[in-house]
C-alpha cells in the first residue's frame, strides 16, 4: 500500500511577499524600460524642416531693368517688404538658391554662378522696404545695343520685346533661404514698358 502524499506546506507570509515584491518589482522594471526606450527613440527620429514661409518676405511687383556697363547683362532691381517681427540679411550665398519659375508653375534647377546673379550684402530691416538686384547674362542671345540716335525709350521697348521673344516661358524667380526657410517669390519682368504719365 503506498504512502499518502501530504498536502504543500504553505508559504510563510514573509516568502509571499518577497515573491510579489520580486514580481512587481520585475514588471515595473520592464514598464520603465520600455517607456524610457520609447522616450529615446521619439527623440531620435529626424525631424522635418519647416515648411518654406512666403509670406514674411514679398516683392512689391515687377522689378525696374537697366543694363550693366558691358551691355551684356541685365540687372533687375526688386523691391521688397519685410512683413516680419525681425531684420532680414543674406551676408553669405552659402545658404541661398535661385530658381527660376516657368510659365506652368514649375521649378528649374538652381542657377549657378549665383555670386554673379545676386548683389550682396540684402539687408531689410522688419517692417520695412528695401531693394535687391538680380543680375542676369544671357548664354544663348546677344542682348541688342542701343542704336546711335535711338531714343532710350524705342531702345527699352525693344529690349521688352527681345525679353519676351527669347525668355516668354519664365515669370519669374524664386529664391529660397535655408537659414529662414524663407522662400521669396520675384515676379516677372512686365511684358511692355510702362507707358510715360502725363503732367
Amino acid at each position: 500500500m503506498g504512502t499518502p502524499s501530504l498536502p504543500p506546506k504553505p508559504l510563510s507570509t514573509w516568502k509571499r511577499l518577497v515573491i510579489i515584491s520580486l514580481f512587481s518589482g520585475a514588471g515595473f522594471a520592464l514598464m520603465a524600460a520600455l517607456i524610457l526606450g520609447g522616450v529615446v527613440w521619439y527623440g531620435s527620429r529626424p525631424t522635418p524642416p519647416k515648411p518654406w514661409d512666403t509670406a514674411v518676405i514679398m516683392a512689391t511687383g515687377a522689378p525696374d531693368f537697366s543694363l550693366n556697363d558691358d551691355d551684356k547683362t541685365f540687372r533687375f532691381t526688386y523691391v521688397l517688404k519685410n512683413t516680419g517681427p525681425r531684420d532680414f540679411r543674406i551676408d553669405s550665398l552659402s545658404e541661398v538658391q535661385i530658381l527660376g519659375r516657368l510659365k506652368d508653375g514649375s521649378l528649374s534647377q538652381p542657377l549657378q554662378t549665383i555670386d554673379k546673379i545676386l548683389t550682396l550684402p540684402v539687408f531689410i530691416p522688419a517692417r520695412q522696404q528695401g531693394r535687391i538686384m538680380l543680375s542676369f547674362a544671357p548664354s544663348d542671345f546677344d542682348i541688342p545695343p542701343q542704336r546711335i540716335a535711338e531714343s532710350d525709350g524705342t531702345f527699352q521697348e525693344r529690349i521688352w520685346s527681345y525679353l519676351r521673344q527669347n525668355y516668354g516661358s519664365t515669370s519669374g524667380f524664386v529664391i529660397f533661404d535655408s537659414s529662414s526657410r524663407y522662400q521669396i517669390d520675384l515676379p516677372n519682368w512686365l511684358n511692355e514698358a510702362p507707358k510715360e504719365q502725363t503732367p
